[in-house]
């Protein structure tokens, strides 16, 4: 990896941790205590391997077919879960209309739509430089909530400019200065 992959990784994190933390120390400290930090650790290594895994392993497939792939395995592993933990026993009548078009958008765009551009972009450019977009997601969901009402502070504002700055230096093609080391001796 270049110099200017790490620069751009370091300030894209440092602007993430601008956005969860809101300037506090206390609010990150207590991000990382809990029980769902374990859980959410084991995902982002997930998500790693499959992506860097499916640049490596599954080469000449196209990403219609990988998105596919993907969502019936998930698809079947979710169901044997379902069974297993005894969750299956919902009473499907007594869930709203709003629930599943809910569902229904998180299935259809959320899940299918973000798979299928998330692997095209893996194919396109390469898991090395497309996983630092990752750093996007709390910038989105700060506008997000800015969109339903709740208005970003400064560290939100800054730390979304930072992750924005971080991804540019990842994907610029920056010609860092060379120094031609050969000494030529005169005659």
């Amino acid at each position: 990896m270049k110099f200017q992959h790490y620069l751009g990784t370091l300030i894209s994190f440092l602007g993430v941790i601008f956005v969860i933390s809101d300037g506090s120390i206390t609010a990150l400290t207590n991000a990382f205590h809990g029980e769902g930090i374990l859980p959410i650790l084991i995902a982002a290594s997930c998500w790693s391997f499959y992506s860097v895994g499916m640049k490596k392993y599954i080469p000449g497939v196209s990403t219609i077919q990988t998105t596919a792939f993907t969502a019936l395995f998930g698809t079947i592993s979710l169901l044997v879960l379902t069974l297993i933990n005894g969750d299956w026993n919902t009473e499907f009548s007594v869930i709203p209309n709003s629930a599943w078009l809910a569902i229904l958008y998180m299935a259809g765009l959320s899940t299918f739509l973000g798979y299928l551009c998330w692997n095209y972009g893996i194919q396109a450019v390469g898991p090395d430089k497309a996983v630092i977009f990752g750093n996007l997601i709390p910038v989105i969901a700060m506008l997000t909530s800015w969109v339903l009402g709740e208005a970003p502070n400064v560290y939100d504002l800054g730390g979304a400019l930072l992750v924005i700055i971080g991804i540019f230096i990842v994907n610029a093609k920056m010609q860092w200065a060379k120094f031609d080391r050969r000494v030529e001796v005169s005659k």
